[in-house]
């Protein structure tokens, strides 16, 4: 080759970070994409483990380069544009056969072997830049494969980088976008990736060349996702572009292998916002009513035109469809739930929904039948379930009882001890005075027999409760004088109840949400001056 002409390729991101050398490069769609590489060290060779993928039209590119060869092959004004500052004086820069005058409508004026020797003409160009639409740390790129691939009717960009640390990295990107790169999965192959990387016709297997071996790669693999979140992980854009969620079939495939994936709402591409949710209304059911009773579901990307079946636990029954990403489900026969467990106040089932076409389940959430009476305390009776909790016998049930007189239904309106520290001197016997409020203003709740109960080192000390100071919203309690003991290291415990005589019952309400009276007994009484300091 007689001659030459070069341009420069500048990829610079965030923060002005040079990526000065160019590892590996690619053309596809008239579009450039080359992978660089940061030095450590200015016109070193040094590499940094910080890599980035910049584009670059390529008529910007030949645009250039026929610029180039131009101003050193023609004469502009009676004689070269180069003078003695540039790189070669007028002589050498004209053509010695003849003289051309410049066109921008003419081809490239010569062909290779009449351009003058070494015309270094980038520096008067300048460096062309690239979009930088990925960076990386921790990472040494050593090459670059780009393909497409076609979601429902959009076009993904889709590189496969390979790094000099043995990863190959998959990344989703938009040409139009800076710095859209997003790394969807990291393989791990075990040695240096080359620069050599190939793809099949049908571009559905990937070759990657390594320092050890030649590796033969499927672009994707649906199947390794198990739920909907792993497969297009809603709400991130970070899910395989090949890959989305066939939601009758309850599975991560290709949009090919899923039977009606033309239906927007039966494959759910790696962009979707969500994936298939069922709510229900009402979200829980008591065990004590006899009359049927119909839950309400609404799902999200609920495919049209199927037929439906509604699972509570072993109970199916037929789901019909009320309206849009709506369905009426029976609920189950009482006797065929499974019992409350000893100790709890409700059972929790599987609810879920299945396609005719497929008898899979394809979306369910826990379902919880509950049991009101099981419930022994005002705050959980008024809280957990649709309970009402019963002031006069401290009872909890789902119905209300006429006999039952003031019912309450929300815990802010609970009975409550009025929480605070109370020093008790170890080994000696003491008074414990408090406050019990009373939002629901009824004298019913001070009107009852009740014993205070300190519990702590798995002994429990009841003593007699006196109360008194009645008033419209409150009213004091006295426990007796008690001794009480502790050998703890905790200089501090929560260990005070007040507890209703005749059903032993405790009355559960705080203000600062803990369920039992703070009462502070010292192991040393020298601390507690501090304390209250």
């Amino acid at each position: 080759m007689d001659g030459f002409t070069e341009i420069t390729l500048e990829c610079r991101g965030v923060n002005n970070t040079l990526y000065s050398i160019v590892q590996s490069s690619q053309v596809v769609d008239g579009q450039l994409f080359a992978v660089f590489v940061k030095n450590n060290e200015d016109e070193s060779f040094d590499l940094a483990s910080q890599s980035a993928l910049c584009i670059y039209e390529m008529k910007n590119l030949i645009e250039k380069f026929e610029e180039a060869t131009s101003d050193c092959s023609c004469v502009r004004d009676g004689g070269s544009i180069y003078n003695p500052s540039n790189y070669l004086n007028a002589p050498q820069c004209r053509l010695a056969s003849q003289t051309l005058q410049c066109s921008p409508d003419l081809p490239l004026p010569c062909t290779t072997f009449q351009l003058a020797r070494y015309p270094e003409r980038h520096s008067a160009l300048g460096p062309i830049p690239g979009e930088v639409v990925f960076e990386h740390s921790g990472e040494t790129f050593t090459s670059i494969l780009v393909t497409k691939t076609m979601v429902q009717t959009a076009s993904q960009n889709v590189a496969f980088i390979g790094s000099q640390e043995g990863h190959l990295l998959k990344v989703r990107f938009d040409v139009a976008n800076a710095l859209s790169g997003v790394v969807y999965e990291q393989l791990e192959l075990h040695s240096s990736v080359l620069s050599d990387t190939w793809i099949s016709n049908d571009t559905e297997t990937i070759m990657v060349l390594t320092e050890r071996k030649l590796i033969e790669l499927s672009v994707t693999n649906c199947s390794q996702y198990q739920t909907c979140d792993e497969c297009i992980i809603p709400g991130t854009n970070r899910g395989d572009p090949y890959c989305g969620w066939c939601t009758l079939q309850k599975r991560c495939t290709r949009f090919d292998n899923c039977a009606g994936s033309d239906n927007s709402e039966r494959w759910l591409p790696f962009n979707e916002d969500e994936c298939v949710t069922v709510s229900a209304s009402p979200e829980h059911l008591p065990v004590d009513v006899t009359t049927d009773r119909n839950v309400i579901l609404t799902v999200t990307h609920l495919p049209t035109n199927e037929n439906y079946s509604c699972h509570v636990g072993n109970f199916m029954s037929e789901a019909f469809v009320i309206g849009r990403n709506q369905l009426l489900c029976q609920s189950p026969d009482m006797a065929t739930l499974p019992k409350i467990p000893v100790g709890e106040d409700a059972v929790e089932v599987e609810l879920s929904l299945s396609s005719s076409e497929y008898n899979i389940k394809f979306v369910s959430i826990p379902y919880y039948f509950f049991d009101c009476n099981r419930v022994t305390g005002c705050v959980d009776c008024s809280t957990n379930w649709d309970c009402n909790w019963c002031v006069d016998d401290f009872t909890c049930s789902f119905q209300i009882d006429p006999l039952c007189g003031d019912v309450i239904m929300e815990s802010a309106y609970c009975p409550m001890l009025k929480t605070g520290d109370t020093f008790i001197p170890n080994g000696l016997r003491r008074e414990i005075i408090f406050t019990v409020q009373t939002p629901t203003a009824s004298t019913n709740i001070s009107n009852k027999e009740y014993e205070c109960v300190v519990g702590h080192e798995g002994i429990e000390t009841s003593s007699k409760a006196t109360v008194s100071n009645i008033n419209e919203d409150n009213f004091t309690v006295t426990c007796e004088e008690t001794q009480y003991t502790y050998t703890a290291e905790e200089q501090t415990v929560k260990v005070l109840n007040l507890r209703w005589k005749k059903r032993e019952v405790y009355i559960d309400g705080t203000n600062n949400g803990m369920f039992t009276y703070e009462a502070v007994i010292m192991p040393n009484c020298n601390m507690i001056s501090s304390m209250i300091n």
